[in-house]
């Protein structure tokens, strides 16, 4: 998934890209807020994503942005199969992971939408695609543990009740602190997850 800026009608949108997320899910037809229970995770920078998909990401993005003729925020969701990159859907709105995505890239994505929208020019916000030199685990707050007898079953509407993020210099310790933020233990029995 991605979260970027668009700024129409003037040239140049997604120049400054805030994160291109890492989502692993093994199917689409989940909701995006689910994007971490179980076996798949979202990252930011993403871990498992080759370089080629980036820039495909990137530039089918710009290019839906532009269609859309989108000013602000826009979500993006793809899927990655054998190597091609295929579009899920083009939000042109903001998603709720955005103030995530802000923390982590230390970017105030929703400001910075605001000014936009209100007429500046993403060109005058100065943004630029930066390195980020830590990794932010999103986990998702489900239910079940607390609510006994909720059908645990995921579709395409949202369950979760929140999420949470591990910020950490390395991926394993990110993503188990953002285990451990949900409130999932790691290793324990019947743990959906390892936690390496």
């Amino acid at each position: 998934m991605i979260n970027c800026l668009s700024n129409l009608p003037y040239i140049g949108a997604l120049r400054g890209v805030p994160a291109r997320r890492g989502s692993v899910r093994p199917l689409a037809g989940w909701s995006e807020g689910e994007t971490s229970p179980f076996v798949f995770f979202c990252v930011i920078p993403p871990v498992s994503i080759p370089a080629d998909n980036l820039a495909t990401i990137k530039e089918y993005t710009k290019k839906i942005a532009e269609s859309l003729h989108v000013c602000g925020l826009m979500n993006m969701q793809y899927a990655i199969e054998n190597g091609k990159v295929y579009v899920i859907e083009a939000n042109p709105r903001a998603s709720r992971t955005v103030p995530l995505v802000s923390k982590v890239c230390d970017t105030q994505m929703a400001r910075l939408a605001t000014r936009m929208m209100l007429g500046e020019s993403l060109e005058s916000l100065g943004l630029k695609d930066k390195k980020i030199p830590y990794y932010g685990a999103k986990e998702a707050v489900l239910p079940w543990a607390r609510f006994p007898g909720v059908d645990p079953i995921l579709g395409p509407e949202m369950r979760s009740t929140g999420e949470v993020l591990g910020l950490a210099e390395n991926f394993p310790l990110a993503f188990y602190k953002s285990q451990v933020g949900s409130g999932t233990a790691c290793g324990a029995k019947n743990s959906p997850v390892d936690c390496f």
